[in-house]
């Protein structure tokens, strides 16, 4: 299930984590860079969630604020024309109820 593969993630990466200073250099390095690779498409993924806020999505504004504390670079995802999530936001009038979150996360 999706839970499962989440948290054999999270026990996967802990392992490599806590053998860090006895893994080979280049095994360290490449897990190191999928790692990198992986939160760069979450990020990517949470951010294209984010410009969809009150169109396609209407999720809680608890939730929303969660994700964005979980993964504070997807305010910074930039879409096909350039705009950031708040911007989708004050664009549409689905998404009038963000706007505020999305501003007070962006400060932080």
């Amino acid at each position: 299930s999706d839970n499962d593969t989440v948290s054999d993630l999270f026990v996967t990466v802990g392992a490599i984590d806590a053998m860090n200073d006895r893994l080979d250099k280049e095994y360290h390095n490449h897990i190191t860079k999928i790692l990198e690779d992986t939160l760069q498409e979450i990020s990517d993924h949470t951010g294209k969630y984010l410009h969809n806020l009150g169109k396609k999505i209407k999720p809680k504004q608890e939730t929303v604020r969660d994700m964005i504390n979980a993964v504070p670079s997807s305010l910074s995802y930039e879409d096909h024309t350039g705009k950031l999530p708040i911007h989708s936001t004050i664009w549409s009038p689905d998404s009038f109820e963000y706007i505020s979150l999305l501003v007070k996360e962006g400060v932080k």
